[in-house]
């Protein structure tokens, strides 16, 4: 859904899931007073003072909001006032998601990540699901831990996000910015090397590796055809 605006001509509301909906303002659920379950988790919310005008509430999910939940802060005196009032409040998720290797070339990325399960009382349907530049391209089992997009730009700047999904809901994710090789890349950093510079070999300007061959002083010998093999060896072949 949306425009929560629709929400209006649900008069008898009682469940609602808002996860990952990129709110800012829970003012809204004012106009649903018979709520009792509510999830606003991966939402950037600070203020969560509506949820004390909800007298029907018996559940709140709000994990990964960004908001201060220490005992201290404005919204965590607020979650000890709806635990007082008899409201289940769960800040956690349910599962931790850990990229541990990515591979990157000139027309894609691989990824490799490590799902641990940290909550309790968690079942049914659960899925990985995978984003690019916020358009979902696969869902995943569980259990699939590597996936590569392909077809990419070379040299461009792309968004990639990994959302465990328990219920269709989001849980955990992790969004990384990540940027293709450059065909033209020489002696700069690559991505996938935390930082260490990798040389590209150059031929001389206006020369393929044939020319270049012929033209060498070892052409025909053992040396020349070792030089050859060594300069495919680092290249890239790329077909489309």
């Amino acid at each position: 859904m949306e425009d929560l605006d629709e929400l209006k001509r649900f008069t008898n509301l009682r469940q609602i899931n808002l996860s990952g909906l990129k709110l800012e303002d829970l003012s809204f659920l004012q106009d649903h007073p018979h709520i009792e379950a509510v999830n606003i988790s991966h939402n950037p919310i600070d203020d969560i003072t509506t949820l004390l005008d909800l007298e029907n509430l018996m559940y709140v999910r709000l994990a990964n909001t960004g908001a201060d939940l220490t005992i201290d802060s404005e919204t965590g005196a607020i979650i000890e006032q709806l635990k007082e009032q008899g409201v289940w409040v769960s800040t956690e998720d349910y599962f931790s998601l850990d990229v541990k290797d990515k591979q990157i070339t000139e027309t894609s990325v691989t990824l490799e990540w490590e799902i641990k399960h940290i909550g309790d009382g968690v079942g049914g349907i659960m899925h990985t699901e995978v984003y690019l530049d916020g358009k979902q391209v696969e869902i995943l089992e569980l259990d699939e831990t590597q996936y590569t997009l392909s077809n990419l730009e070379p040299g461009m700047e792309y968004s990639v996000e990994l959302s465990v999904s328990v219920h269709g809901e989001p849980d955990a994710n992790s969004t990384l910015i990540l940027t293709t090789l450059s065909y033209e890349m020489n002696e700069t950093e690559h991505p996938s090397t935390n930082g260490k510079k990798q040389k590209k070999e150059n031929l001389p300007n206006n020369a393929n590796r044939q020319d270049w061959l012929h033209g060498h002083p070892a052409h025909n010998n053992s040396q020349a055809l070792n030089r050859l093999k060594e300069l495919n060896t680092n290249s890239v072949l790329i077909r489309k």
